[in-house]
């Protein structure tokens, strides 16, 4: 494992762990490789399938990363907070049942 080292030379702190269940918080930069790729995968499509021309296909893709880019946030959000509550509830109900 390669140690990551910061603009001065000295180790980065090691991001803190996560236990085994523990939802990966949303970050920008997850959604915008996300939102990268979909657009990287649609823009062939739009040429080769739907038989659209390379700008008008370019304009469409643009328009869709656009908007993928605060729905991907916004899902994430969400996907995150839905978890969390429910690791919390498992956790909750397990140290409940161990408790005499």
């Amino acid at each position: 494992m390669r140690v990551q080292k910061s603009v001065d030379g000295t180790p980065k702190a090691a991001a803190p762990k996560r236990g085994p269940r523990a939802p990966i918080p949303p970050s920008f930069k997850g959604v915008l490789i996300r939102a990268l790729i979909v657009a990287g995968l649609f823009y062939p499509y739009l040429i080769y399938v739907a038989k659209e021309t390379p700008v008008a296909a370019a304009a469409v893709t643009g328009v869709a990363f656009a908007l993928m880019i605060p729905l991907g946030l916004v899902l994430d959000r969400w996907r995150f907070r839905f978890q969390t509550n429910r690791l919390e509830k498992i956790r909750a109900a397990k140290s409940g049942k161990s408790a005499p």
